[in-house]
C-alpha cells in the first residue's frame, strides 16, 4: 500500500488532536475563571483576603463537607452568601453576590478548580448541580446549615422552595 492510502486519516488525527487539546485547555478554565471573577476578593491563590473575604484554601473544611461540598459551593456561587462567617477561627461580614454573571459550565469550572486543585479534594460539581441550585437559590440561614451539617441540599431546597 502506498503511503497516500491513509492520507485521508490525516484530517481525522488532526482533529482528535485539537479536541483533546481543547479538553483540556477547558480543564484549566476554572482557574482563568476563578482569577477574573474571583481572585479580587479571595485572593489570587484563594487564600483570602483579611477583612473582605475568607479564604477558599482550607482543606479541612472540604474534607469535612466531604459530598456536601458540592451542594454547599454549587448554592454559594448561585444564591451568593452574605452576614456573618467564621473561618480558621477569624470573622467575616461580607457579600458575595450570586455569580449570574457566569454560566453554569463556567460555574462547574471554577468550582471544582476551587474543590480540586486548591484543596486537592475529589469530589466533583457538575453543570447539573448548578443548574439545581440556581432554580432554588439558598439564604444565608439554609447555607450556614449547609456548611455545618444541619441539614442536607434536599431539606435546604424543599424548605426554600416553600418559602
Amino acid at each position: 500500500m502506498s503511503r497516500h492510502a491513509f492520507s485521508f486519516l490525516k484530517p481525522l488525527v488532526s482533529a482528535l488532536l485539537i479536541s483533546s487539546c481543547a479538553t483540556a485547555a477547558q480543564a484549566g478554565d476554572g482557574e482563568t475563571i476563578f482569577l477574573n471573577n474571583c481572585a479580587a476578593c479571595h485572593g489570587m491563590d484563594a487564600e483570602g483576603i483579611p477583612g473582605v473575604a475568607p479564604m477558599l484554601q482550607n482543606e479541612m473544611l472540604w474534607k469535612t463537607l466531604d459530598e456536601r461540598a458540592i451542594d454547599y459551593i454549587a448554592g454559594v456561587v448561585t444564591s451568593g452568601l452574605s452576614g456573618k462567617i467564621q473561618v480558621n477561627g477569624k470573622s467575616f461580614n461580607g457579600v458575595m453576590p450570586p455569580q449570574t454573571h457566569l454560566s453554569s459550565k463556567e460555574l462547574a469550572a471554577v468550582t471544582n478548580y476551587v474543590l480540586q486543585k486548591v484543596n486537592r479534594s475529589s469530589v466533583t460539581v457538575d453543570i447539573a448541580h448548578i443548574e439545581r441550585a440556581r432554580q432554588t437559590p439558598l439564604t444565608y440561614a439554609r447555607l450556614y446549615a449547609l456548611r455545618t451539617g444541619e441539614i442536607t441540599l434536599a431539606q435546604a431546597g424543599k424548605a426554600a422552595a416553600q418559602d
